[in-house]
């Protein structure tokens, strides 16, 4: 192609990102669905309350996720220049204002989780339900957030494939059977773990690869 036009070379790089963040997204959907069924099978008061803790929840994890997508824009800018010392930097000001964020919330959750609740339903086993669910979930938020840090600086870089094996992993592979597991063993309990549990196994991974440096190696259309 001529210049500023778009060859096949970077139509080949736009697909190999593109691709496995829409399977991910698309398997993920899915499976959503199937984790849904469980806890449908736990009664109409359990649905309810979740579905008015996923209410809560969402506006949190809507910074959280933000803050990951915003580390791919500002950690391929600055890969581009070869500003690794801008990458780190960024990545660990991303993790401190997680960490302190999702520190409030904890905290907001654990005193005022119960009148959240009140806002969506005035029943009290829902509210005890969802407050419960709220308070094992929100315990949690900040490993959730240092992932999609992670996972965003790494997709900066170019690199999506890892981020797509280990969602697909941890969501089918543990978090669907463990919550199916343990919701016959600690009843809807188990389905609240089961999340967290497959959440910081995904971190651990992600973590450990980061640290490796190999998806460094990685390049964007330059």
């Amino acid at each position: 192609s001529g210049e500023g036009g778009v060859s096949a070379r970077h139509i080949k790089i736009l697909l190999s990102m593109g691709i496995p963040m829409g399977l991910q997204y698309s398997i993920t959907a899915i499976g959503s669905v199937i984790l849904q069924t469980a806890v449908n099978g736990l009664g109409a008061v359990v649905v309810a309350a979740v579905t008015a803790g996923s209410k809560i929840s969402s506006f949190c994890v809507a910074v959280t996720d933000a803050l990951g997508a915003t580390m791919a824009t500002y950690c391929g800018q600055n890969i581009g220049a070869q500003r690794w010392d801008r990458v780190r930097s960024g990545v660990r000001f991303a993790l401190t204002f997680n960490l302190l964020f999702c520190g409030t919330v904890f905290v907001a959750v654990y005193f005022f989780g119960k009148e959240m609740m009140r806002a969506f339903t005035h029943d009290a086993d829902v509210i005890a339900i969802g407050y419960e669910y709220l308070l094992i979930l929100g315990s949690f938020l900040a490993v959730h957030g240092a992932l999609g840090i992670f996972n965003g600086a790494m997709r900066g870089a170019g690199d999506t494939l890892f981020a797509m094996v280990t969602g697909i992993v941890t969501f089918w592979l543990i978090r669907i059977p463990l919550a199916y597991g343990l919701s016959h063993a600690w009843g809807r309990v188990g389905i609240w773990w089961a999340i967290v549990l497959s959440i910081s196994l995904g971190f651990v991974a992600t973590y450990i690869y980061y640290h490796t440096g190999r998806w460094k190696k990685r390049r964007v259309i330059s």
